[in-house]
């Protein structure tokens, strides 16, 4: 777990909103990239917490 690090964030691509979609569609893109987010942050903190010096 040592070289475990975030060493890129994806770029949101905003470009994946195309204006014809509905509402509904950009909501469920939106919450895909919110999803893909929390996630990466995740593995983010369980990374950081094992790295951690054990009491």
């Amino acid at each position: 777990m040592e070289n475990c690090k975030i060493t890129s964030v994806k770029k949101v691509d905003l470009s994946s909103l195309k204006k014809e979609m509905t509402i509904e569609e950009k909501e469920k893109c939106l919450e895909k990239m919110k999803n893909d987010f929390l996630e990466m942050f995740e593995n983010f903190k369980s990374c950081y917490k094992s790295r951690q010096p054990k009491i």
